[in-house]
């Protein structure tokens, strides 16, 4: 008995240390919630997003085939999205350089070659031209992050408008901003988005799919296309936890060297047991 309580001790000690701590997963959305659903549930920080939409709109639709499972569609009319109302913003508005930066990562599956079309983004609901918002733009994928239109961070990367499930990722730190697209560098910039600096008010704070909530005034940038699987984590992926994501649906890192070790580390407990 002694054994297996030290052998479980060292394994959660390590997958703390090489693993969730280190990437810092504050959301993650598996989109799996079935058709008539009223959000979309947010199984690591509590902020499910709330299906809305303006009057006369289609709300999004849970229940569609996703990467894995079930996703959420987006029509792209009249500000249908998905929002995480107050007061679980909270936990996005310390996601600025000082704090080591974000990362955002998700599945998407788009036919439209217009656009923007908002995946996902946080904003400053009280001032015009502030957001970090996951997009596509004339159907390639593009990233934009600004404060009061000052220190603009704009990434445009490759078509993703062909109807096909694609990883999407963005990073970005005080070593700059990177776009990816199925787990390899689609584009880069050498300043990161401080979303902490326009994120001071948590009441002001608008964290949506699907559509961007620019001033207040009404959303823009709506999302045609279907959403799966999507993360924040409060710091900056490596490129191999990107591209370990690209091929792993549904995954959360620290995996792999983390959970690997973790995995082991339990196999040698599980042996010690059976010979003691």
């Amino acid at each position: 008995m002694k054994y297996r309580f030290l052998c479980t001790g060292l394994v959660l000690a390590v997958g703390v240390t090489g693993g969730v701590a280190s990437a810092g997963p504050i959301a993650h959305w598996s989109m799996d919630e079935t058709a008539g659903a009223p959000a979309a549930i947010d199984s690591v920080g509590g902020a499910d997003a709330v299906a809305m939409v303006a009057d006369g709109g289609n709300l999004p639709v849970a229940g569609a085939t996703g990467v894995l499972g079930g996703a959420w569609s987006f029509d792209g009319s009249n500000d249908a999205h998905l929002n995480a109302p107050p007061p679980t913003q909270a936990a996005f508005t310390t996601l600025g350089l000082a704090n080591g930066g974000f990362s955002y990562s998700g599945w998407i599956n788009s036919s439209n070659a217009s656009g923007p079309d908002t995946i996902f983004s946080i904003s400053d609901a009280a001032a015009g031209s502030e957001e970090a918002a996951l997009r596509l733009v004339d159907g390639s994928l593009n990233f934009l992050g600004r404060h009061n239109s000052l220190d603009n961070v704009e990434i445009t990367g490759s078509s993703v408008d062909n109807g096909e499930w694609r990883h999407v990722a963005v990073t970005s730190g005080p070593g700059g901003t990177v776009i990816y697209l199925d787990g390899a560098p689609d584009g880069n910039s050498p300043f990161g988005v401080d979303i902490e600096s326009f994120t001071t008010n948590a009441g002001n704070v608008s964290v949506n799919f699907g559509a961007n909530n620019d001033n207040g005034g009404g959303l823009q940038w709506e999302y045609i296309g279907l959403i799966d699987e999507f993360t924040v984590y409060n710091s900056v992926l490596t490129p191999d936890q990107v591209r370990f994501l690209s091929t792993s649906p549904g995954a959360i890192v620290p995996e792999p060297a983390g959970l690997a070790l973790a995995m082991m580390l339990a196999g040698l407990c599980g042996l010690r047991r059976t010979r003691g």
